[in-house]
């Protein structure tokens, strides 16, 4: 579901609204006018929101660093288009993702905006589960009130690695104990249901990723510890990233292999040598 929207999202440069029944197949998705009618089944329904304060080097997402002006624009465009959808009868939605991009760059005005839109507008179960694609530079307790007080459940959070040089390489604006903060911020609150995601097999120079007592991943100080020069093994970062993650109690882990994906900076880097 949520690919297919990334790729309309390329061709079209319009706000994003898709659906997937459970007759389809995962993966695949319809935009909003051609939902399924007479379906029993709730389906769910994604929103891109494609800003980002900075576009990582492994990105092929359909993004952008717009600032407060853009993203005021795109909640007008996007709340404009949640009115004019008509949807076929019998469909009704009980999970709402809004995904990016960063949504949680907008600001809880913004996010009430659509979020009321969509609840005026379309099908939506009265306790639908609305989840929240957020980055630990964004999490804080305000940030965090803000968000369950518009009726988000639950929080997927790109924290990608607890380890800081994985992080500089990835080009991620947190670093490891911002990243395990804003875990421990997120489950504090209240949440029914906080992910975590995961890049493993970066490359990057750098030391060792040692693993402490009970399994668990060693402080970003030890982690950053070890002579200039050496390399880490993308194998032994993973396995400390996953104890790292399972050490704070997350309701779900998302690993991900880091990939070289078409017109993006890793690319060009690579083909530079």
């Amino acid at each position: 579901m949520y690919a297919s929207g990334v790729r309309l999202a390329r061709e079209t440069a319009r706000p994003i609204l898709h659906a997937r029944s459970p007759s389809q197949r995962p993966g695949t998705s319809a935009p909003l006018g051609f939902a399924p009618e007479g379906s029993r089944d709730p389906s769910g329904l994604y929103l891109h929101v494609p800003f980002c304060a900075s576009i990582c080097p492994y990105c092929d997402f359909a993004v952008s660093r717009g600032g407060r002006p853009a993203r005021e624009r795109f909640t007008t465009a996007l709340t404009a288009e949640i009115r004019s959808f008509r949807i076929g009868a019998g469909v009704r939605f009980d999970t709402l993702y809004l995904g990016g991009g960063t949504p949680s760059l907008l600001e809880p005005e913004q996010l009430e905006a659509i979020l009321a839109a969509a609840r005026a507008a379309l099908p939506l179960d009265p306790e639908a589960f609305v989840v929240l694609e957020a980055n630990p530079e964004d999490v804080a307790p305000a940030a965090l009130d803000a968000w369950r007080g518009l009726g988000v459940r639950g929080l997927s959070l790109g924290v990608q690695s607890f380890h800081d040089g994985v992080l500089r390489f990835l080009g991620r604006r947190h670093g490891a104990a911002r990243a395990r903060r804003a875990v421990e911020l997120s489950l504090g609150a209240g949440f029914d249901w906080v992910s975590l995601d995961l890049i493993y097999g970066s490359p990057a120079d750098g030391p060792v990723r040692g693993r402490g007592h009970g399994g668990h991943a060693t402080s970003s100080r030890a982690a950053e510890a070890g002579p200039p020069g050496a390399s880490w093994d993308p194998e032994e970062v993973a396995l400390a990233d996953v104890d790292a993650a399972a050490s704070l109690g997350p309701h779900h882990l998302s690993c991900y292999q880091l990939t070289v994906h078409q017109g993006t900076a890793f690319e060009r880097a690579r083909d530079r040598g």
